[in-house]
């Protein structure tokens, strides 16, 4: 883009208060593709009806709150405290061997 071009746009997008970003960016989708976006913003996601639909369920509603656990270890303690105690009876042979005469 040339620079008489930049300053064009910089001067455009400083009358209709926007960033030169977003003036380009506006510049370049087509005016049809816009009111389709603006028409889908508009348009509500929730039914038009408060009333359910037939056959459907009512879920139960919570408080937020949940059920505690209860308190345990953490999942594989048993298995490190197996591995300490074989690693502390590998230590105690160790040393045993080294003190006997």
């Amino acid at each position: 883009m040339s620079e008489i071009e930049e300053r064009l746009l910089a001067e455009l997008a400083r009358a209709k208060g926007v960033s030169i970003t977003a003036l380009k960016m506006s510049l370049a989708t087509p005016p049809e593709v816009m009111a389709g976006i603006r028409e889908d913003a508009r348009r509500s996601l929730a039914p038009s009806s408060p009333i359910a639909p037939a056959g459907e369920r009512e879920r139960p509603r919570g408080n937020g709150w949940a059920e505690p656990q209860a308190l345990a270890p953490p999942p594989g303690q048993r298995l490190i405290d197996a591995m300490m105690d074989q690693q502390d009876a590998i230590d105690r042979r160790e040393l045993a061997r080294r003190l006997a005469p």
